[in-house]
């Protein structure tokens, strides 16, 4: 008697899937794990917003921001679909307190994305330089940053050749959206 067991239903050995595209082999990094949040906070609710988010609110606490939770949960529906296309890291993954880590979430078929960026809480440095991946060099680009609120318009080129981003404040976030004009 064997001492394992084949869980397939079938004799044939199963094809490894393609894999096209960035930095994670065309796979999203939605749904890799999840990360409970426990607080409203921009920095936290950026951190989780790539996996399976996952909120432990406590919502009957009597200091429980219901506004600022909403407004989270409502901004995470409204980019959510952006999770499932390419995924592209900007700057390396850094459990280092004195870096920053970007991420973009590009969804060529839609001609929009967005870049997730974190400066850590121990960082000096106020700007970082990036350079964007998959957008169309010909064409522009409407950026828009939640932290700003500020919106402008920018050459898909230029953004491919450098994007700075700023964070003035020590472990603070921006989620920038942009879509093709």
């Amino acid at each position: 008697m064997p001492n394992s067991v084949s869980l397939s239903t079938s004799t044939t050995q199963r094809e490894e899937p393609k894999k096209p595209g960035p930095a994670n082999g065309g796979r999203s990094p939605n749904n890799a794990i999840v990360a409970h949040l426990n607080n409203p906070d921009d920095y936290s609710f950026h951190s989780t917003m790539a996996s399976s988010l996952c909120l432990g609110w406590i919502t009957d606490a009597a200091d429980f921001d219901f506004k600022k939770g909403k407004r989270l949960l409502g901004r995470y529906r409204d980019v959510r679909h952006l999770l499932i296309g390419a995924w592209y890291p900007l700057l390396p993954y850094t459990r280092n307190k004195t870096e920053w880590m970007v991420s973009q979430y590009h969804r060529p078929d839609l001609n929009e994305g967005m870049i997730l960026a974190f400066r850590h809480s121990d960082s000096p440095y106020r700007e970082v330089d990036g350079q964007l991946r998959g957008l169309d060099a010909n064409a522009t680009y409407e950026i828009k940053s939640d932290l700003s609120g500020k919106s402008r318009t920018v050459r898909g080129a230029d953004l491919m050749k450098q994007f700075q981003i700023s964070l003035p404040g020590k472990k603070t976030s921006d989620l920038i959206t942009y879509r093709k004009t």
